[in-house]
């Protein structure tokens, strides 16, 4: 049971280390004495290069094999978040970050390759959903971990992320042991079918799934709440999406993951326009909007996955890590884009996330991608 635990905290720890530094950016703008917009390049540190990564990692991982490779690779990030904690510089809290989501792209993809491998086809939703539950969590608990750490010592956030990346080394679980009969190709990685579906998942990520940061700003710049008050709006959100995880796997077994991210875009997209409606109304409301919305947003998230995880044959790795490559650049992307549109027309950036959503919807239905509904 506990190294089956320790595969679902690779879920918790890839969106967690991310966004941890969030809430703490005016403490590392104090204490390397950096602007606001140079103490927030570790979050782009972090995504740019495991983005990039993601692309060969699981190739790469399936050939060296998986239990392997996730364990070296869990133990680099506990190696890595040692070094941010420590850091006497920014040079060395960067590269601390930057090693961080290099390493990320190796055991991240792995371990849900594990998952599927070991799974029936016929419950991979409900498998690969409990897995995002672990991922909604991250999301939700790390502005949440990094305020509170932030009010005391910023480095002890990375105390704890070295603490769950090192429980992920120890007890990497015995189905991540598999090595392939054969190398993977990089190949079939660079076939259209994939490339579709992945900058379906990156277009949706710019959009609509990408809305929280949105959420966040809104309740801070337009509501006046605080940061502790922020953090709990995303944390319910968070959580719901964690508790109807596996239920929202189990509607995508029955559904096949085509028309589950066409269905999770399309309410996502309707969350938005609502949001672009009623965002400055009041706290409850924005929560209750962004709760809801990122309910039905998380169908699309699991059927993504299931998909990348069973589109290539013998190197469920690899694609998966692809999918993965695009979700993250759209995540880095989506901060570009809508702060300066959000900074003069709050309705029109959530308003544009939704439009970015058709385009998600229309690339991943043209993919032509599926899992078999069970």
């Amino acid at each position: 049971m506990s190294r089956r635990f320790a595969l679902y905290l690779g879920g918790f720890l890839g969106p967690f280390g991310t966004i941890v530094t969030v809430p703490m950016l005016p403490e590392l703008r104090d204490e390397f004495s950096v602007s606001t917009e140079v103490a927030g390049l570790n979050i782009t540190m972090y995504v740019l290069p495991m983005a990039a990564l993601m692309v060969f990692s699981g190739t790469l991982g399936e050939r060296w094999g998986r239990n392997r490779t996730v364990r070296l690779t869990a133990a680099g990030y506990a190696g890595a978040s040692l070094i941010c904690a420590l850091a006497p510089s920014f040079g060395w809290f960067l590269f601390g970050r930057a090693l961080q989501g290099m390493l990320n792209a190796f055991f991240t993809p792995l371990l849900v390759a594990a998952l599927a491998e070991t799974t029936p086809s016929e419950l991979l939703g409900r498998a690969v959903g409990f897995y995002s539950s672990f991922q909604a969590v991250g999301t939700a608990a790390a502005p949440l971990v990094g305020g509170l750490a932030a009010d005391a010592e910023w480095r002890s956030a990375f105390v704890v992320a070295a603490a769950v990346a090192l429980s992920i080394a120890i007890f990497a679980p015995p189905e991540a042991g598999r090595v392939a009969t054969s190398p993977p190709s990089l190949r079939p990685l660079f076939t259209r079918p994939i490339n579709l579906l992945g900058f379906g998942f990156m277009a949706g990520s710019i959009g609509p799934l990408g809305a929280g940061i949105l959420v966040g700003l809104a309740a801070r710049d337009e509501l006046g709440l605080d940061g502790r008050t922020t953090g709990m709006i995303l944390l319910i959100a968070g959580l719901g999406a964690a508790l109807t995880g596996p239920l929202m796997g189990g509607r995508m077994d029955r559904l096949g993951g085509r028309r589950g991210v066409a269905i999770g875009l399309a309410g996502a997209i309707v969350g938005n326009l609502v949001l672009a409606g009623v965002f400055d109304t009041n706290g409850a409301v924005l929560a209750t909007a962004w709760l809801a919305t990122w309910v039905i947003a998380n169908l699309s998230v699991v059927s993504f996955h299931a998909i990348g995880a069973g589109a290539i044959e013998n190197n469920r790795g690899g694609g998966l890590s692809m999918m993965l490559a695009y979700r993250f650049a759209g995540v880095g992307l989506s901060q570009i884009i809508w702060l300066p549109v959000f900074t003069r027309n709050p309705s029109l950036a959530f308003a544009g996330a939704a439009a970015v959503g058709l385009v998600a919807i229309a690339a991943s239905w043209a993919s032509r991608l599926d899992t078999l509904p069970g």
